[in-house]
């Protein structure tokens, strides 16, 4: 158990972004020697913050504020769509269909999208534009949910949007044309507070249906206060999308 922990220690402070964090640690010490106060304070609060961001306790407490939690499958029986949010996509890479991939978190609602599906069958819309790249994220979403047994004629794909806003705006066109009136809206987990703001705004009847839950009970031992680039990379995120809700609820 002791070289375990050793071993973790170890990886942590030799791999990023611990590697960093040392690094900062020793030139901090050397300031201090120097009596560089002003320049070690701004040194130690980077330090700080950075290292904070960067553990798993830290990160899943801000993880926790954002993040729905999900439901049973009986929650959806009332829903006659099903709405998917794209979540980015990886061009010019090779898959065994293509060469465009969605990313992992893309990955995760269509995953989630298909179990429900298979529960209970309904049109699925798929809702992302090209973010960045050449190729609009729902062709590639509607490609997948085929590719894993959705009917082609049940995936509705809309390919114009490029944020959040405009997803809900376009699936309540369609919905409105379609005449649905409640969707299960499949979304990451940290996400779906801001999608949810902003669906309501536009009109859509939904139940939300969180993918790719992150958030575990924070709970302090040794291993949550190693810093690991996943908790930073998780922190970063709930950053965003702390910044994206207030940033609706101050415009409207």
């Amino acid at each position: 158990m002791i070289l375990l922990f050793v071993k973790k220690i170890l990886t942590a402070f030799l791999t990023l972004p611990g590697i960093i964090i040392l690094m900062l640690g020793v030139l901090l010490f050397f300031l201090i020697r120097k009596g560089e106060k002003k320049l070690s304070v701004y040194l130690a609060v980077i330090m700080t913050v950075l290292y904070l961001f960067s553990t798993q306790l830290v990160s899943n407490c801000l993880t926790a504020l954002i993040e729905q939690p999900g439901r049973q499958i009986e929650a959806y029986s009332g829903c006659d769509v099903i709405v998917v949010l794209g979540g980015g996509l990886i061009e010019d890479v090779i898959d065994l269909s293509g060469t465009e991939i969605p990313s992992a978190e893309s990955q995760a609602r269509i995953l989630s999208a298909v179990r429900l599906y298979r529960n209970y069958p309904r049109p699925i819309i798929v809702t992302g534009g090209i973010a960045s790249g050449k190729v609009p994220e729902a062709l590639i979403m509607k490609k997948f949910l085929v590719e894993l047994g959705v009917r082609d004629g049940d995936v509705i794909v809309e390919s114009e949007s490029r944020d959040t806003s405009d997803n809900a705006f376009l699936v309540n066109r369609i919905m409105m044309e379609k005449k649905y009136r409640k969707a299960a809206l499949v979304t990451s987990s940290f996400h779906m507070r801001r999608a949810s703001m902003l669906f309501r705004k536009n009109g859509v009847q939904f139940v939300p249906c969180p993918s790719l839950q992150n958030t575990r009970r924070p709970v302090f031992s040794l291993l949550s206060v190693l810093p690991e680039a996943s908790p930073l990379r998780k922190s970063a995120l709930a950053i965003k999308e702390i910044l994206g809700i207030l940033f609706y609820k101050i415009t409207g």
